[in-house]
């Protein structure tokens, strides 16, 4: 192959890439030098030169984002290079570290004692594990938690703080490979019984944490890490089979590994990382408090190759980042001066602070618009600032501001919306939304919680004060008068109560607003969640919000692509329904963010608001970085040494002798945390292309103290460089303000019936992720669950329309089997009376020694039986406690155990009632409180089917519980032809997916068919 063929490379990067395959290469990438670019043609050179095979080189990456686009650039290259090469490149391992970690897992799970079903905690399931042990510690239900603590219980008030500061030090832990069993031996004999009663806490929470995963059979970030890394340490047959799998190892960002993340490299390469290629950048480590350790590519023994040719930024905006590093002693040595590679003129860069001395935001703000303006040909910058128009003005995207943080609570970020959005500035807070589009998810927000179960009066009080549903207060206060208890919206919009309202506009609101919300439900209950999110947004008033905010077309069909996007995620991540969309819509919109930093999409046509982190591995033509002021990152509370155990604050634990400051290497964290402060603004400032603007929101970048001296920030630094070489020009002045215009009012009002433009792009775009997933996976997944199954039985053409949500009616919702009406007590729902029992029946699986009446006692608060409770809870252990004693429950059982299994381009999923491991097999039991149906027997034949699969085992029984008032009936499903059945079952949904070709079987089958009305078929 010739040179001309390939990447063309500079020397020093020729070097890097081209090292012998048997060498250890420590490559220090400057900002901007082609890091990337490296790796691709060393990652070649191993295929090409070496003639090593695609699956043994491992390419690690810190983030999926960086692993997507290092996977896509050896694809391209490779299908232009050597195209049979490209043939097998579904077999790369170029993935990040905790894709290779949950690879590892699942391929050696038996090995591991682990379950090969397991799967990855979703941001939900790992929220609702934190919320039910936070409850377990406030009550007080964790075993080996001390009652008193040692003699200094918290105030009651102060116990979730305290939960949560020790259940980060559980977290840093298991990030760290520290068994927290362990923090115990390091506890002295003249330590206090609070802080003894502190650690004990830690190790009980620890234990309760991982007990609490392993029953939902699920891992987190950490455990990613850690298990690969301490089964390839103890030195076993799979460590020696996986220590001779690579012929190279390749691992890019690697200043931001953690320590687990080190220890499974080394394990894998061998001691001394043999054939191990890293490649880093000492000056941009900025994810300490994400437990990463610059140490680990300071420490890491192999030559270092340095590239120093920057292909990014004009040289003015280079020599002052430089400047700003070297003038650190611990930065010095990485610090070497980078070479602009780009011809370009050098424009000026801005450093602006006001010439008060105390803080003001609202000058800085007005100082970054005006800027901004400048650039995109808006408007002339001011007189004083000298700055001449740029000769071609920048397009908005062209822009970004790069924010330390993005709470919407913080001062820079509030006022430079308020200053934006007055100048009429367009812009997107980059992952989230701005306060804008806030307000209005806010509203839509609250009309969609109606839908979810639970007292959502506060709900409901925000839908009626805002438009379309806005009635007068006098109306409210008919409304809500007399409110007994604690009475729930549903029945607050009911019609006797809205009949009390005298104005008969606002009754003919309310009446409006719950017809929506009765169509919305019932829409929910027939349609696929993704399709229902569509239909959602198009139905309600969160479009008309959006316009009466001011938000432009272009940006809501953004914002509506990003929350249809989040809905598929959850979707593929098992956790779609309404009440956990909202519960991440509710996360989202309090972090100011929907997307993980990794995962960024830049909007169009909009000036970019984001924080450094998201930026990471960014550029732009124009970079704004203002509010730099005295910063403290936000202190955890605590430090674990590895040598002496855990150390809480000074103001906690002083007077246990215990506190940081006296923990040996606390002076060394403290000096890394504002070294990372430095390498933050240093990566800020390097995302710049052309032109570079610095801010402080106070004079000279200084706080001034009222009680200690004169505070300064990495802003006194950067002025002081400035100052001293030339390398910036000064300002002092902010333009006057403008006046806020007045907001416009919405154009329409109309709910359009049909999808909008912004629905059909984000189709658009799903169906080329989705083309694009298929591509590399072989074929597009479709999920199916049993009653999926069972509709293909029956007849394919009915399965072909379940799919696509054509001519469903309300009677085609699937309802979860319930206790027939007249064998419970009036006033009982069905419905909620299976619910009920079922929640019993998990709740005492996971706590077997816990008695029936506690257990019901305990839960039924969260149904709403009223009055009837007693009664509810009468027949509930009347039906429960026959099944428990029959079938008592043990350490092996499972209850709630979801599996997805598959089969081709078919993935099967479903969640089990109760799972027993017994010497012969795996038992599937489903409990049932209605009377029997042939469906039923299905059912479980498919979950009996799935264990049976997932597992390799041969033996899976499944049987049905029959759950009656003092007797349990057990039905066995026969199992003898489930196997078969199934299976043949699953691969024709599989070839009919793959076909498109669904054929009818009319018959009996169409009587009951809810698609009859829309089928040329039906008979």
């Amino acid at each position: 192959m010739s040179t001309s063929q390939r990447i063309a490379l500079d020397p020093h990067q020729h070097q890097a890439a081209t090292a012998p395959i048997g060498a250890s290469s420590n490559v220090l990438a400057g900002a901007g030098t082609g890091k990337t670019r490296v790796l691709v043609e060393r990652y070649l050179t191993f295929v090409e030169r070496d003639g090593v095979p695609l699956d043994r080189v491992l390419a690690l990456t810190f983030t999926l984002k960086a692993a997507g686009e290092m996977r896509e650039r050896v694809r391209r290259e490779l299908a232009r290079r050597a195209p049979r090469l490209a043939q097998t490149f579904p077999s790369a391992w170029i993935m990040n570290f905790h894709q290779f970690g949950y690879r590892f897992i699942k391929e050696n799970a038996p090995a591991l004692g682990i379950d090969p079903g397991i799967d990855v905690v979703s941001p939900a399931e790992f929220e609702r594990v934190q919320s039910l042990l936070r409850a377990r510690f406030e009550s007080g239900r964790i075993v080996g938690v001390p009652a008193d603590f040692g003699g200094e219980p918290p105030i009651p008030t102060k116990l979730g703080r305290l939960f949560d500061l020790l259940l980060d030090v559980v977290h840093h832990c298991r990030g760290n490979m520290i068994d927290v069993a362990k923090l115990r031996a390091r506890v002295r004999d003249d330590d206090h019984a609070p802080y003894r009663a502190h650690v004990d806490t830690v190790v009980a929470l620890a234990a309760e944490y991982e007990a609490e995963l392993r029953r939902r059979n699920l891992l987190d970030f950490s455990d990613m890490i850690a298990i690969p890394a301490r089964a390839l340490l103890d030195g076993g047959p799979i460590a020696e089979r996986y220590r001779g799998m690579f012929a190279h190892i390749l691992v890019d960002e690697f200043q931001d590994t953690s320590r687990a993340q080190n220890e499974m490299l080394r394990a894998l390469a061998g001691g001394e990382f043999e054939r191990v290629t890293v490649v880093g950048d000492v000056k941009q480590s900025i994810y300490r408090w994400r437990d990463a350790r610059v140490e680990n590519i300071l420490e890491f023994p192999a030559p270092r190759t340095r590239l120093t040719r920057n292909y990014r930024s004009a040289r003015s905006i280079l020599d002052l980042a430089h400047a700003l590093v070297a003038a650190t002693p611990e930065l010095a040595e990485f610090a070497a001066p980078l070479e602009a590679h780009r011809d370009v003129p050098s424009y000026a860069v801005l450093l602006f602070h006001p010439r008060e001395t105390t803080s003001d935001y609202a000058q800085e703000a007005r100082a970054v618009a005006a800027w901004v303006e400048h650039l995109l040909g808006r408007a002339q910058a001011p007189a004083e600032w000298g700055l001449e128009a740029p000769a071609k003005p920048l397009d908005p995207g062209d822009v970004c501001v790069l924010l330390r943080r993005m709470k919407l609570w913080s001062y820079t970020r509030r006022t430079l919306e308020e200053e934006f959005a007055a100048r009429g500035i367009p812009y997107a807070i980059v992952g989230g939304a701005n306060r804008a589009e806030a307000r209005a998810l806010d509203m839509w927000h609250a009309m969609m919680s109606l839908l979810v179960p639970g007292d959502r009066a506060i709900a409901l009080l925000a839908v009626l004060e805002n438009e379309p549903f806005r009635v007068s207060d006098a109306s409210l206060h008919e409304l809500l008068s007399k409110r007994e208890g604690a009475i729930n919206a549903w029945d607050l919009l009911a019609e006797e109560r809205v009949a009390r309202v005298s104005d008969s506009r606002d009754a003919g609101a309310m009446r409006d607003l719950r017809a929506l919300l009765i169509e919305i439900e019932a829409a929910s209950a027939r349609l696929d969640f993704r399709v229902f999110m569509v239909w959602a947004f198009d139905r309600s008033s969160l479009r008309m919000h959006l316009v009466d905010e001011g938000v432009s077309n272009e940006a809501i069909d953004e914002l509506l692509r990003d929350l249809l996007e989040l809905a598929d995620l959850l979707v593929r991540r098992g956790g779609g329904t309404l009440a956990v969309f909202l519960e991440h819509l509710r996360a989202a919109l309090d972090e100011g963010k929907f997307r993980e930093d990794g995962d960024v999409r830049l909007p169009r046509d909009r000036v970019v608001i984001m924080t450094v982190h998201q930026a990471k591995g960014l550029e732009f033509p124009a970079v704004a970085v203002p509010g730099v002021e005295p910063f403290r990152p936000p202190s955890e509370g605590f430090l674990v040494s590895r040598n002496s155990g855990v150390y809480f604050s000074k103001d906690r634990a002083e007077k246990w002798r215990r506190e940081m400051t006296r923990a040996e290497n606390y002076a060394e964290e403290e000096a890394m945390k504002a070294l990372e402060e430095r390498c933050i603004l240093y990566v800020a400032m390097t995302r710049a292309k052309d032109y570079l603007w610095v801010s402080s929101p106070v004079a000279d970048g200084t706080i001034i103290q009222k009680r200690a001296a004169n505070k300064t920030s990495l802003f006194t630094d950067l002025l002081e460089c400035a100052r001293r070489d030339g390398l910036a020009t000064e300002l002092r002045e902010a333009p006057a303000p403008v006046t806020m215009p007045a907001a416009s009012v919405a154009r329409s009002r109309a709910k359009p019936d049909a999808l909008d433009d912004a629905v059909a792009q984000w189709a658009q775009a799903r169906a080329a992720i989705d083309n694009a997933t298929a591509a590399a996976a072989g074929a597009r997944l479709e999920s199916v669950t049993w009653s999926g199954l069972a509709s293909f039985a029956r007849c394919p053409l009915q399965f072909a329309f379940d799919r696509a949500g054509v001519g469903e009616s309300e009677d085609a919702a699937p309802r979860r089997d319930a206790e027939t009406t007249a064998a419970l007590p009036k006033g009982i729902e069905a419905a909620d009376f299976g619910a009920f029992v079922h929640a019993a029946l998990e709740a005492l699986a996971a706590r077997p020694s816990a008695s029936i009446d506690d257990v019901l006692q305990s839960i039924l608060a969260r149904f709403d039986f009223g009055k009837k409770g007693a009664e509810a809870l009468r027949a509930a252990r009347a039906r429960i406690e026959p099944v428990v004693t029959s079938h008592p429950f043990t350490t092996a059982t499972r209850a709630e155990v979801p599996f997805a299994v598959r089969v081709g381009s078919v993935m099967v999923q479903g969640v089990i009632d109760r799972l027993d491991e017994t010497d012969d097999g795996a038992v599937v039991i489903d409990y049932k409180v209605g009377e029997r149906a042939d469906e039923h027997a299905f059912q479980a034949r498919v979950y009996t089917w799935a264990v049976g699969r997932a597992r390799g085992q041969s033996k899976a029984t499944g049987r049905l519980a029959y759950l009656r008032e003092g007797a349990t009936t057990l039905v066995e499903v026969a199992s003898a032809q489930t196997s078969v059945e199934i299976e043949r079952l699953v691969r024709a949904i599989d070839a009919a997916v793959h076909d498109g070709n669904f054929v009818p079987t009319p018959g009996e089958v169409c009587a009951a068919c809810p698609h009859r009305s829309v089928c040329e078929h039906a008979v």
